[in-house]
């Protein structure tokens, strides 16, 4: 009786790169690298604008702007806004104040999120007896209002929803 002995073939193993496992190993790091990066990028082009620069300057001037609308209370000042959106005008009515000493009355619009969006205007005493702001296009979106003389002890402020069918906005010192 002879006996046969089968020779076993020594298998080569293959490659790490050549197996599965260590791709799924090597997956869910790498991706946690890529998807910083991809934040780190995001963080860099769209930083956070809702901080000034000045922010310690603005804190110390509340103060005097609180002091300004209070003033603007005891004038009795407040303003009656209209939109003529086919002329893209904005009217100002301004009581207790003298159009034709004040020719000039300043108006800042501040967008809350996207600075891009802020605007200083000027808005000119007209014979009707109102203030006017042409704008070359109608402003889309909520905005904080400020409405102030140069060089004067008076301020108003207020919000405005250019967006809605605003037609008539009241802005009463606070």
């Amino acid at each position: 009786m002879s006996v046969t002995t089968k020779s076993t073939q020594t298998e080569r193993p293959t490659a790490w790169y050549k197996q599965f496992w260590p791709w799924v190993i090597i997956f869910f790091p790498a991706s946690a690298v890529v998807a910083g990066l991809i934040t780190v990028v995001i963080a860099f082009k769209y930083g956070d604008t809702l901080v000034k620069n000045d922010w310690y300057k603005d804190g110390l001037a509340i103060n005097q702007r609180l002091d300004k609308q209070k003033q603007a209370k005891v004038l009795g000042i407040n303003a009656q806004i209209t939109l003529d959106r086919a002329k893209k005008h904005l009217l100002l009515t301004l009581n207790n104040v003298d159009g034709l000493k004040t020719n000039i009355v300043n108006v800042s619009l501040t967008h809350p999120t996207q600075p891009e969006k802020d605007g200083e205007y000027q808005a000119f005493y007209t014979p009707q007896g109102q203030f006017v702001i042409q704008f070359p296009a109608i402003p889309a979106g909520f905005y904080h209002i400020t409405i102030d003389e140069q060089n004067t002890e008076w301020q108003l402020t207020g919000n405005l929803n250019f967006s809605n069918d605003m037609v008539n906005v009241q802005i009463e010192p606070r």
